[in-house]
């Protein structure tokens, strides 16, 4: 069974709905929505207040009936934007300069700028553009002299604005008036308006592998791998059906030697595999993980074959069933990230696979006396390998682009006799593709791999009737993730060429972390 068609050589990592900044962004705008609380809990209480209060008492003026009124003007109209964009109009600016002459009027009188944006695309996106726009109102107040430390900026992304009612409807006449920034006047009288706040919510942990956590003695940054002192263990299922008749013959899975030094003529192969495989996780460092991989695999293989005659020809077919199970070859890996901040835009990591030989060799079972082919199959190949490979992630909201580049070198093995020295042939994998995030909890992948296997060689010479194989797939995916340590994954791999197998279909979920 060769990899590729179940995508990179390592696992892959789902991708969160929200990046690592975006969380800074959600926790600031949770804060911010317990801040909006407590202004609009100030401004019940002063319209409620009418008894005046004494200059030089350390308060303000909340009985100014004047100032009241005008805070209420700077919510009645909000800035807006087109979509996509954070750059003011020339409308917007007029309303900031209205603004800012009651901001000089009362020098006490603070601001808060809302970010908002309509409910296409995700939670990180929006969360960033509301941000966006909010700072580009900053900037132009800055920039006409009011104080920093006055006018205050949050996100709310497409989250509802509280006592803030909008457009309901999923069209553009409803979603311009939710691309605004919206803009609150108030007195910052820490005695009436911050009486009562509310505790903020710590933010949940992330649901998925990226791992962002802030701290002075914690790590900072974007990364793929689990952090140093965590275990993950994970459940896989793979299924895969293929008819290649030139790659059965060329992976030894029918001859204990050679298909050119046999008297058989091969006419269709059909074969399953199904692997359960348990693969374990351990991060090192926050930068470097372990990975080991042990399969339990059966399957099963059809044969069509033909005696071949003495004149060349071939006798009546011959219909042969084959079956095989038990541990399969166990994968050892290690996997290095390189940069936790994007350099030239990506995230770069090392990878290294080795494959053992515990599956069972093709070389050691026994020979069906009466069609020379194998009793049993095996769960094995019978070589060790080793697989290093480069793979790197290219972020862009709300897309993670991908691209994997491995080099498998098979070692040789002499199994003496009239076998001698075998070389199965070496193999590169390409595969690349994107990671689509569309909410907090559901991930969709799509990709494209490419594996090239050299031919075999026995003692040296490259085996009769063997050729370059080139086993091309498109990859689809998806991950759902149930809860921050729980998710399943789901991943399948359609063959485009002649020598991919049909159909590959993996399953994945986490049993411990």
């Amino acid at each position: 069974m060769n990899r590729s068609a179940f995508g990179p050589a390592k696992k892959e990592i789902p991708v969160p709905g929200l990046s690592p900044d975006a969380w800074k962004l959600l926790f600031l705008s949770i804060r911010g929505m317990v801040f909006l609380v407590m202004v609009v809990v100030f401004s019940q209480e002063a319209r409620a207040d009418p008894s005046p209060q004494k200059n030089g008492s350390g308060k303000l003026l909340h009985s100014d009936k004047e100032l009241l009124h005008r805070l209420k003007d700077l919510s009645r109209k909000d800035l807006s934007f087109a979509t996509g964009r954070a750059d003011l109009t020339s409308r917007d600016r007029r309303i900031l300069r209205d603004d800012a002459v009651l901001l000089r009027r009362y020098p006490k009188v603070e601001i808060l700028l809302i970010g908002h944006s309509d409910e296409r695309g995700n939670q990180d996106y929006n969360f960033r553009l509301g941000l966006d726009r909010g700072r580009s109102a900053r900037r132009f107040l800055l920039g006409i002299g009011i104080a920093p430390g006055r006018i205050h900026v949050v996100s709310f992304g497409k989250r509802a604005i509280p006592g803030r009612l909008l457009c309901a409807r999923h069209q553009e006449s409803c979603w311009r008036h939710h691309r605004i920034v919206h803009i609150v006047g108030y007195l910052p009288d820490e005695k009436v308006a911050f009486r009562s706040p509310a505790p903020p919510q710590p933010v949940p942990p992330r649901p998925a592998r990226v791992v962002t956590v802030e701290g002075e003695k914690r790590r900072k940054g974007t990364y793929l791998l689990l952090p140093a002192g965590k275990v993950e263990v994970e459940n896989v299922f793979l299924y895969l059906h293929d008819t290649s008749t030139q790659v059965a013959s060329q992976n030894f899975s029918l001859f204990p030697i050679l298909p050119s030094s046999t008297g058989v003529k091969i006419q269709r192969v059909d074969e399953d595999y199904y692997v359960e495989m348990i693969a374990v996780f351990l991060g090192v460092t926050d930068k470097l993980e372990l990975e080991a991989d042990v399969p339990y695999v059966y399957r099963t293989q059809t044969a069509v074959t033909s005696p071949v005659t003495a004149s060349g020809g071939t006798g009546a077919p011959t219909l042969t069933n084959q079956f095989g199970r038990g541990l399969g070859d166990i994968d050892y890996g290690a996997h290095y990230q390189f940069n936790s901040s994007p350099f030239l835009g990506v995230l770069w990591m090392g990878n290294i696979i080795a494959k053992s030989t515990t599956g069972t060799n093709p070389f050691t079972l026994p020979v069906n006396s009466a069609t020379g082919l194998l009793n049993d199959l095996p769960t094995g190949t019978g070589f060790w390998s080793l697989e290093p490979g480069l793979s790197l992630f290219f972020p862009i909201t709300p897309v993670v682009f991908y691209a994997n580049l491995n080099y498998i070198y098979n070692f040789s093995r002499n199994f003496g006799g009239a076998l001698g020295n075998i070389s199965p042939g070496n193999a590169t994998d390409l595969n690349f593709g994107g990671w689509f995030s569309f909410s907090q909890k559901t991930i969709f992948t799509v990709g494209y791999d490419q594996m090239t296997i050299w031919p075999p060689s026995e003692n040296g010479v490259q085996v009769p009737l063997t050729r370059v194989l080139q086993l091309g797939s498109v990859l689809f995916g998806g991950t759902y993730n149930v809860s921050p340590k729980f998710f399943f994954m789901v991943n399948l791999a359609a063959g485009v060429t002649p020598d991919a197998p049909n159909v590959a279909i993996s399953l994945r979920f986490p049993l411990f972390f």
